[in-house]
C-alpha cells in the first residue's frame, strides 16, 4: 500500500491514536485503564520530549496505526504502542513502522530495544521474532523481548 504515510505524531493526532489503542485493546480482551494508559493523554511529553519518539501511519489522512519508543535507560529504548487496525495488518505497514522506530533509536544512540507483549498476541510475537527480537523473560502471560541494535 504505497498511499500509506508514516509521520511523526502531532497533538492533533491524539484522539485518533487513543481510539486506535482502545479498539485494539478491546480486540484482545483488554479494557482501557487510566493508570496504564496515562501516556495517551500527553504523548508529546511522555515520548517525544523525553528522548523517544511517536509515529502514526496515515491512510488518506486517517490514522490506521502507530508506534513509539520511550527512553528506558541511558542506551535502552522501549518499543511501545505498536498498533494497526486489523484490515491493515500483513501488508508491510507494521514493518515500516518498526523500521522507523529502529532507525530513530539508532540515531539517538540507543544500543538496545526492549518490549513486552502477551501470549494472546501471537501475530505480534511472530513479527517481533522475525525481526530479531529475543525473549528475555516470561511473567505469567507477559513476554519480554530485546534486540541489540
Amino acid at each position: 500500500m504505497e498511499d500509506i504515510k508514516i509521520v511523526q505524531f502531532i497533538d492533533e493526532h491524539a484522539s485518533a491514536v487513543k481510539e486506535l489503542v482502545v479498539t485494539i485493546h478491546e480486540e484482545f480482551g483488554f479494557s482501557y485503564d487510566r493508570k496504564l494508559d496515562y501516556d495517551l493523554d500527553n504523548i508529546t511529553e511522555e515520548y517525544i520530549q523525553s528522548g523517544g519518539g511517536f509515529w502514526v501511519a496515515l491512510h488518506n489522512r486517517k490514522i490506521i496505526g502507530c508506534i513509539a519508543i520511550k527512553k528506558n535507560e541511558s542506551r535502552v529504548a522501549e518499543l511501545k504502542r505498536m498498533y494497526l487496525y486489523p484490515e491493515y495488518r500483513k501488508k508491510g505497514i507494521g514493518q515500516r513502522l518498526l523500521n522507523v522506530a529502529i532507525i530513530d533509536a539508532i540515531s539517538k544512540d540507543y544500543n538496545r530495544i526492549i518490549l513486552d507483549t502477551t501470549e494472546k498476541q501471537k501475530a505480534a510475537i511472530e513479527f517481533y521474532e522475525k525481526n530479531g527480537f529475543s525473549i528475555m523473560k516470561r511473567m505469567g502471560s507477559a513476554l519480554f523481548y530485546y534486540k541489540d541494535i
